[in-house]
């Protein structure tokens, strides 16, 4: 008995080509890359659309708007009709009025002007405490600078 001429009664039959795996594969690889395809564009969409701004771009913009705010004058509260004046005005309208009546329209303690410091003597020298009477002293060495000169004759 040949195993190639006779068949087995277990073996289950191959299907032909297998058409359906295929168009399913293709079928997800386009739903893929249409999703690819649509993340990039909203992406680029939303860039254009949203600036970013950088923390130092907003902080000079900040400054800028504090610095109009403190030069310019504005109207600050119409219910009371108090109007905003710039800083440096105002500076000079409390020196006018100071100057008028000898008085500054709020408290100030006055100034007084410090006294120049007096030079500060050097820290004095740290002294030895005694030494035990066992410890021996070296007595300093005589430099040529210190010793006697001999007299020429």
């Amino acid at each position: 008995m040949d195993i190639n001429t006779t068949p087995n009664k277990h073996e289950i039959p191959s299907p032909g080509f297998p058409v359906i795996t295929i168009v399913t594969t293709l079928l997800l690889l386009f739903l893929f890359a249409g999703l690819i395809v649509v993340i990039y564009y909203y992406s680029n969409k939303m860039d254009v659309a949203t600036p970013t701004i950088s923390g130092e771009q907003k902080l000079k913009e900040l400054l800028a708007a504090q610095k109009d705010m403190i030069s310019s004058y504005g109207n600050f509260d119409k219910a009371t009709n108090t109007v905003r004046i710039p800083v440096d005005v105002s500076v000079q309208k409390m020196i006018e009025e100071g100057s008028k009546n000898g008085k500054l329209p709020f408290p100030m303690k006055p100034t007084v002007k410090p006294e120049p410091k007096a030079e500060t003597p050097p820290a004095p020298k740290e002294v030895k405490k005694d030494e035990p009477k066992d410890a021996k002293k070296e007595e300093p060495k005589a430099s040529s600078k210190d010793a006697p000169k001999p007299e020429k004759k």
